[in-house]
């Protein structure tokens, strides 16, 4: 029997998880390779910072993301080096051959002076700027495309379950969570525990 080609996608982002996704049914065999456990969707990382949204609501392990394909596998590691002549990829726990390789690294986050054909932003409740590409559109439906634009691009119906019930929430009844960020005490140490009612 004939050995099945063999895919290293390097990075489990946006692209190397579509293109996971276009190699499901495909008769090859393929490995993920990402140095962390879980795909990110950065562009709502505000909204856990403010409160709105959970941090399980915009991450997702790789592993329970591609767990329907039972042709891919995950490699937690940083890749060191790729050698192109003998088809091998070198990473922080060995090397990988290849018979196809598809390096999916992202790029960096520009969050202020992006000059995208595609922006979006929220301006107020129920108001939002959309741009795609020279069209405009602002106000109530704005922020309409703004909503069903970030739900299609988080991961997993419990993803976008979550932070569809959490943006929903706060706009019926205006009740944002609160992020509290406690300084440590002076001296580094931890507070000795204190005694509850009664104690």
């Amino acid at each position: 029997m004939a050995k099945r080609p063999h895919v290293v996608i390097v990075g489990a982002g946006f692209g190397g998880l579509a293109a996971t996704r276009a190699l499901r049914h495909v008769d090859v065999d393929v490995t993920i390779v990402d140095r962390n456990n879980y795909h990110l969707f950065q562009p709502l990382l505000y909204q856990v910072a403010s409160g709105l949204l959970d941090p399980s609501a915009i991450a997702s392990p790789v592993r329970t993301i591609v767990r329907r394909s039972p042709n891919v596998d995950v490699l937690r590691a940083e890749v060191t080096s790729v050698d192109v002549a003998k088809q091998q990829v070198k990473t922080s726990t060995g090397t990988l051959d290849y018979d196809y390789l598809i390096i999916a690294t992202g790029s960096v986050t520009d969050y202020f002076g992006n000059q995208d054909a595609r922006m979006m932003a929220t301006v107020g409740r129920g108001a939002a700027v959309a741009q795609i590409g020279p069209v405009r559109i602002n106000g109530l439906v704005g922020w309409f495309i703004w909503i069903f634009i970030h739900l299609l691009y988080l991961v997993g119906f419990r993803n976008r379950a979550l932070a569809l019930w959490s943006w929903a929430w706060n706009y019926f009844f205006w009740d944002r969570p609160v992020r509290l960020i406690i300084a440590p005490p002076a001296d580094g140490q931890p507070s000795p525990p204190t005694a509850g009612p009664g104690g």
